[in-house]
């Protein structure tokens, strides 16, 4: 739907009423530090480097993918076309969004375990270590494809059933 939006845009401007293309507006004119920025220099993007990639680490390393025309400039629909488009990034959100770690603490708060936070370092090879104020972990995977039979077991994923406590391999 944002991309339709996008695409059948006439002029693109922070009015949009597609709330995906809102968003990426608010991003981008935050990177930016300028509201309804047409473009973004290079040096600007180098400057705010260590805040973009705290908050948005998959755009942190992609300024020279972004700027398409190779200009030294990012322009708005170059940033937005790279959000919606792009299959790299697309990939990685979709690699980021199937597994999910949280630490609980002993009044049962999850708190997100962010990938790049050294803080709370998760890697997804092996467990990562428990914090002090933290009692366990609970990792969350979100799988595509199963599929689930009229009572609720067994669990099917591409036409074989799994049982519980069973592998899944890619």
């Amino acid at each position: 739907e944002a991309v339709n939006a996008y695409e059948s845009r006439n002029e693109m401007f922070i009015g949009d009423d597609n709330p995906l293309l809102q968003e990426l507006r608010a991003v981008y004119d935050w990177m930016a530090q300028e509201k309804h920025a047409k473009k973004m220099s290079s040096w600007t993007f180098k400057q705010r480097l260590p805040e973009i990639h705290k908050k948005f680490p998959m755009l942190a390393n992609n300024f020279r993918r972004m700027d398409v025309n190779s200009d030294g400039w990012l322009e708005w629909e170059e940033f937005a076309s790279f959000c919606l488009k792009d299959e790299r990034l697309l990939k990685t959100m979709k690699r980021a969004r199937g597994l999910t770690v949280y630490g609980i603490d002993a009044y049962g708060t999850r708190t997100f375990k962010e990938a790049h936070d050294p803080s709370h370092m998760c890697e997804t090879s092996s467990a990562p270590q428990l914090l002090p104020w933290e009692t366990a972990h609970v990792v969350e995977w979100r799988i595509e494809g199963l599929q689930l039979s009229r009572r609720g077991s067994p669990v099917y994923y591409g036409g074989v059933p799994l049982r519980p406590g069973q592998s899944i391999t890619s």
